[in-house]
């Protein structure tokens, strides 16, 4: 290597110290992985690339001196906006595959397209949950997303919340699959509890609304509408033993006349609640 090469180097390393040095302590976590890349990128300098550094930013790495834009690999830091980004670069922008270290300790880590996340990716958060599956237009769209309790959540996701279809699996042994709509269960599901009962039918915001089956433990089963999450309207309780009692419910209890039948379908009692 030349000398100019060298003074050239030793140029760009003391830049890059002082830009680090100012927002490093943001990044203590990843200080070593983020050095290492700028580290590796200083062994394969060549004079097609460009070092460019303002106030606020820098950036060294591949540059296309036609379009004087970045193109290729590179490491870019922004004061500013507190982010640092190694990867691949195409016109300027974030493109292809790159690692985004964030301010608030947040890391990246996937594919880009014109400076967003897109397509398959990990999203590793401060406070120890991860996202990994594919992005569109820096949202979340599909793939598990693993919570700090451990839950895990696996399915559709729109404007980075759960909706349209996916299974829920609770630290507790429980789980939900069916429809999300704005990170709550709505539409058609079936939630299977750490007791042993299971639900089978509609949710809104969360709660059983609607038509629904409640099996329980004993094998004791109700067939029927449900309200905020309490047996309302028309229904069947079927016992174990094979009776049924038909009539109408109102906030989890029986309301009005109910028909008693044994297990041959035979009224055994009319009784008035």
């Amino acid at each position: 290597m030349k000398k100019n090469d060298i003074d050239e180097l030793h140029k760009i390393e003391k830049i890059w110290f002082q830009f680090f040095n100012k927002i490093k302590n943001n990044f203590s976590k990843y200080e070593n992985e983020i050095q290492n890349f700028f580290d590796n990128l200083l062994k394969n300098y060549s004079q097609n690339w460009c070092l460019n550094e303002i106030d606020y930013y820098f950036y060294y790495g591949n540059y296309n001196n036609k379009k004087f834009k970045k193109t290729g690999k590179g490491i870019y830091l922004n004061i500013d906006n507190s982010f640092i980004y190694t990867g691949e670069f195409k016109d300027d922008d974030m493109d292809g595959e790159g690692i985004c270290y964030y301010k608030n300790g947040d890391k990246y880590e996937g594919k880009w397209k014109k400076n967003k996340k897109n397509d398959e990716g990990k999203l590793f958060f401060k406070s120890g949950e991860k996202f990994v599956g594919t992005w569109e237009n820096d949202e979340m769209l599909e793939g598990e997303y693993i919570f700090k309790n451990n839950d895990v959540y696996k399915g559709e996701f729109k404007n980075n919340k759960k909706d349209g279809k996916g299974i829920y699996i609770y630290n507790s042994g429980s789980s939900y699959d069916g429809e999300w709509k704005e990170d709550k269960k709505h539409g058609k599901g079936t939630m299977n509890y750490n007791n042993g009962s299971i639900y089978i039918g509609y949710w809104k915001e969360n709660k059983k609304d609607g038509y629904g089956t409640y099996i329980y433990k004993n094998k004791d089963k109700y067939e029927g509408y449900w309200k905020n999450d309490e047996m309302s309207g028309f229904g069947k309780f079927f016992y174990n033993n094979g009776n049924v009692d038909v009539g109408n419910y109102e906030n989890n209890r029986r309301k009005g006349n109910f028909s008693c039948y044994d297990k041959k379908n035979n009224i055994t009692n009319e009784i008035l609640y």
